[in-house]
């Protein structure tokens, strides 16, 4: 008998509530959604050090290995919020692979990125929002399972459409993006393949402004050295601040957003040091260390303005490397707790992230957005100085959990 195949995309997506979209899905608001699915877990979980190490561990990884020419920006958080979403459909050895390559079980992944998400501080001058959302093709005839659904309501605060897969519900997809990421990514789909049956989005949004602005006199021109040896005209932007860091041959330092909270980090290996060597061996025991690193004194800094933007980045190479494997198999992925027995196999067909970045004298907006789809187939007292006219590694840092939003490198402006 022939098998049909239900590869998922994995977009960031999470799960919570039926409902069927008009074509204004860009009105959409939290007094719209079915009442299907809300929270009923009353366990509230912690995103703890042993999250925080495993964290560190998972985003040094992922982005040594989608680091390339097209992918110089990632959000591991994006990332690690929509696998788990999407692991809450697994069971056997497809869920082992993917709590071994994450360091955790799935219960202690779900509280601790609850956890995390309820910590999140958003204000007017740094605003960070996470957004989930499920679309089921309520034409497919593929019986999604409550309990899925449920755990993705308890842990991701996940919405949940329910509407016909055609040109009108592209549209509201590509709105719903659109929406969560202030217009920074408009656009997701261009089409859905008649086969998809699902979709899971998750997006994060960075929009903060610098906790002390600069002033005329701080912003001068300057050079960038690109990694081609090029030299690149930039706006360098010039301050004191109180955080160095140095780590294995590297220096960097911690620039805050208003309210504390976040920082932007700067990361320069040292002198001599191809940005490419320095990123080959990029880990979590590396980044751990350079946070730990922290010492409070005066350090001379300089920020280039730069933008980062990615295509569509596919991350399922990396997580293969990573040993997340049968996930993407149709052979063997088993999705047993995301749908009813059809007679038909469900696997993980790619998963993909677009990232947009933007550092200027005002302060950094960022967002990501990560997509996949269900388918069926037939100190010193030295003055110390660490200024980026070189290639670079950055963080957006969550400076009390220690955890990167954004994790990038700028090899060349211009």
């Amino acid at each position: 008998m022939k098998k049909f195949f239900y590869p998922l995309i994995s977009l960031f997506l999470a799960a919570a509530l039926s409902f069927s979209l008009s074509s204004c899905a860009v009105r959409i608001s939290a007094e719209e959604l079915s009442a299907g699915y809300r929270r009923i877990a009353t366990e509230t979980g912690s995103s703890d050090g042993a999250f925080s190490e495993a964290y560190l561990a998972f985003a040094a990884h992922l982005f040594r290995e989608t680091y390339g020419e097209d992918a110089r920006v990632l959000s591991p958080l994006s990332a690690l919020y929509c696998l788990g979403m999407i692991a809450n459909g697994t069971e056997n050895e497809t869920k082992r692979q993917v709590e071994s390559a994450l360091g955790m079980d799935l219960q202690t992944l779900n509280k601790a990125l609850f956890a995390y998400r309820t910590s999140l501080v958003s204000t007017s001058e740094c605003k960070v929002r996470v957004a989930d959302s499920l679309w089921i093709d309520a034409d497919s005839g593929i019986t999604v399972k409550p309990s899925f659904l449920q755990a993705n309501a308890d842990w991701y605060d996940a919405q949940v459409y329910s509407a016909p897969f055609d040109s009108g519900t592209v549209e509201n997809i590509n709105n719903w993006g659109k929406l969560h990421t202030d217009g920074m990514i408009d656009r997701i789909l261009q089409t859905i393949p008649k086969d998809t049956f699902m979709y899971l989005i998750n997006t994060l949004l960075f929009d903060a402004k610098w906790e002390n602005k600069y002033e005329k006199s701080d912003i001068r021109s300057a050079h960038f050295t690109n990694a081609d040896g090029t030299k690149a005209d930039v706006e360098m932007m010039y301050s004191e601040e109180g955080v160095y860091l140095a780590w294995s041959g590297a220096i960097g330092f911690r620039r805050p957003y208003a309210g504390g909270k976040y920082a932007f980090v700067g990361v320069l290996p040292k002198e001599g040091t191809k940005i490419e060597t320095f990123l080959s061996e990029l880990d979590g025991a590396f980044l751990s260390s350079l946070l730990a690193s922290a010492e409070k004194t005066s350090v001379r800094v300089g920020i280039p303005e730069f933008s980062a933007a990615t295509g569509e980045i596919d991350l399922k190479q990396a997580l293969e490397a990573m040993g997340i494997r049968d996930l993407f198999d149709e052979d063997r992925a088993d999705f047993s707790a995301m749908v009813e027995d059809h007679g038909l196999d469900v696997y993980c067909d790619y998963i993909k992230q677009k990232v947009k970045l933007d550092v200027d004298r005002n302060g950094t907006k960022a967002a990501a957005i990560t997509w996949g789809a269900m388918r069926k187939e037939s100190a010193s007292m030295e003055e110390k100085s660490v200024i980026l006219d070189r290639p670079f590694l950055y963080m957006i840092l969550d400076s009390e959990a220690g955890i990167p939003l954004f994790l990038g490198a700028v090899t060349e402006i211009g």
